[in-house]
């Protein structure tokens, strides 16, 4: 099985990141899982890790528009501005949690 996720651009390009899952079956029992990808991006997302980051960092350092951003990611412009929200959100908890 493959996934298929938005990656960082290549220049202006969009990039197009595909990973192998790779699929175990016990021979004891049977049960079967999946190889984790959570460091590639989080589950059910559209975007990689580094296709987030290199959204927040256009939006926020370039000031890009989101618009600009999902053309450049080769994403619908709801994918980009959810995934970004989430992940904004996902980052001001993390700086609110107490020491």
């Amino acid at each position: 099985m493959t996934r298929e996720l938005a990656h960082e651009p290549f220049g202006w390009r969009p990039t197009t990141l595909r990973i192998t899952v790779r699929r175990y079956r016990c021979t004891g029992c049977g049960h079967v899982w999946r190889q984790d990808t959570h460091r590639a991006a989080q589950p059910r997302a559209k975007l990689s890790r580094r296709g987030l980051r290199w959204a927040l960092e256009a939006i926020v350092v370039g000031h890009l528009s989101m618009s600009r951003v999902a053309e450049a990611l080769g994403v619908a412009w709801g994918t980009a501005n959810d995934a970004v929200l989430a992940e904004g959100r996902r980052g001001a908890d993390r700086r609110r949690a107490p020491l």
